[in-house]
Order: structure tokens, then C-alpha cells, then sequence
């Protein structure tokens, strides 16, 4: 592991596509700037444990095939009727896009 000290403002760059900037320290908390192509994912190290955890549990479980059967069958999608029925569905209106790259204030 490399341990570097920086101040505010200095920069680290990793692999020529990753730059991270310190923004703010304040007493124990240091406040930093990634910036990276969309290639990338971004992740605070809890969260990215917390995704390993679940996928390795996920990946263990076992799914009792018995089971499934007893599940009930999925019903049929109602007809349409009427000329009203042929147009395109309208789209709700849609949350603006999050940029994943991009942490959110608490």
C-alpha cells in the first residue's frame, strides 16, 4: 500500500485516467475529488464490501428446485381493447440521470 501526504488542493494521478484531488480537511474527515471516464465505477470501500458480501452469499445459496414449483403462475397480461389501446404507452415522467461518479453531500 503507498501512504502520501497531500494538502489541500495537490492532486494524485493513478494510471493516467484517475485523478484524485483533496478538496477539505477538517479535523478528522478528508473531503476528496475523483475524477474519472464513466468506464470506471466509484465506490466508498463500505459499499463495495457490502456488494461483495451479498454477491458471494448470492452465489452460495441454494435454490430448492421443489420449491418453485408450488410457486403460482404468472398471470396473463390483459387484452388490449380499442383503438385507444394501440398507441404507444406514455412514459412517466423520469427522474433526472445521477452521474454514479458524483457523491452526494450528507
Amino acid at each position: 500500500m503507498l501512504m502520501i501526504s497531500r494538502r489541500v488542493g495537490e492532486r494524485i494521478v493513478i494510471g493516467g485516467d484517475v485523478e484524485v484531488t483533496i478538496t477539505e480537511i477538517h479535523r478528522r474527515t478528508v473531503r476528496i475529488a475523483i475524477k474519472t471516464g464513466k468506464a470506471q465505477k466509484v465506490l466508498r470501500g463500505e459499499v463495495f464490501d457490502s456488494i461483495e458480501r451479498a454477491n458471494r452469499l448470492a452465489a452460495e445459496s441454494v435454490i430448492d428446485e421443489a420449491s418453485l414449483g408450488a410457486l403460482p403462475a404468472a398471470a396473463p397480461a390483459p387484452a388490449a381493447e380499442g383503438p385507444e389501446s394501440s398507441a404507444a404507452p406514455q412514459a412517466s415522467p423520469a427522474a433526472p440521470p445521477v452521474d454514479e461518479h458524483e457523491e452526494v453531500a450528507r
